[in-house]
């Protein structure tokens, strides 16, 4: 009797195995889609800390509203007179922070303060804090470090008696005399003409021609220089080449930094300056 036997299937035993051409094709696939995930996640991150910034700017812009509903003025970019009682201004604290910070936690002047005076803020903390605001390395530790800034002189110029700032930490020069200080005044809240198109309070960045520091405040100065090594490339990293910037009226918006900074429209100077007008013969032009 003869024993068929059963023939394996041509397939059996070669179709098992991926060639390595195969292996290779799927380890570019995984590899293609976890850049693609990685991308994504890194946008998603990105995105989570610019709305957290824009939160940031938009509260210390409803502070300011507040601020200047009650005082009918702007904060002072720096109170020298905040020791003095007697003053008009003895509330505002030392500076534009510690005269938002009142607003923004009631319960500041009696956590910090010295004889009832609030004291300057040293380090950013809550809503002072841009979760992408990074200390670079390279910078002195003679230098300070925060997140946001004040518009405290307009389109930036030397000062003195004829060429007031026209921002709003303050309306007067203070050192009219080299060896005397007069305190500048507040800027009054009908003296912003256009509270829609004025900027308040940003990010920390100041620039001109290409060139962008984030220690300064916020300002346009012609001919500033990098205060550190690399400092435009860092501002740049931070929110890709924008700030986030908070309006006299309370919204906020995200402009480039060539908007910002080397845009010399009528349009774009305006923004900065208290009496909407462009200025531009500050800038050199």
């Amino acid at each position: 009797m003869k024993v068929l036997r059963r023939r394996r299937p041509i397939w059996s035993s070669a179709a098992r195995a991926f060639t390595l051409v195969e292996l290779l094709v799927v380890i570019a696939i995984l590899g293609v889609l976890a850049a693609l995930i990685l991308a994504a996640l890194s946008s998603a991150k990105r995105t989570v800390r610019q709305t957290h910034c824009i939160n940031n700017v938009r509260q210390l812009g409803s502070a300011l509203l507040q601020f200047v509903a009650d005082h009918q003025v702007y904060p002072l970019l720096v109170n020298s007179r905040s020791r003095d009682s007697s003053d008009p201004y003895f509330g505002f604290g030392q500076s534009w922070k510690t005269a938002l910070q009142t607003i923004l936690s009631p319960g500041y002047p009696k956590e910090r303060s010295v004889d009832g005076v609030p004291l300057f803020i040293m380090q950013d903390e809550g809503v002072w804090r841009c979760p992408t605001a990074q200390r670079p390395p390279e910078l002195p530790n003679k230098i300070g470090y925060t997140s946001y800034g004040y518009n405290p002189w307009g389109l930036y110029t030397p000062f003195d008696n004829d060429n007031a700032p026209l921002g709003l930490g303050g309306q007067n020069y203070p050192w009219t005399d080299p060896m005397t200080i007069v305190p500048m005044e507040p800027v009054r809240e009908a003296q912003v003409a256009a509270p829609s198109d004025m900027m308040a309070i940003g990010d920390k960045f100041a620039g001109n021609n290409g060139v962008v520091t984030d220690t300064g405040g916020l300002v346009r100065q012609q001919g500033i220089k990098e205060d550190y090594p690399g400092s435009t490339k860092h501002a740049y990293s931070r929110h890709e080449g924008k700030a986030d910037v908070v309006f006299c009226d309370g919204h906020v918006e995200s402009p480039s930094f060539k908007t910002l900074f080397d845009d010399d429209s009528d349009a774009a100077l305006r923004r900065w300056n208290r009496d909407h007008q462009p200025h531009r013969d500050r800038l050199g032009l």
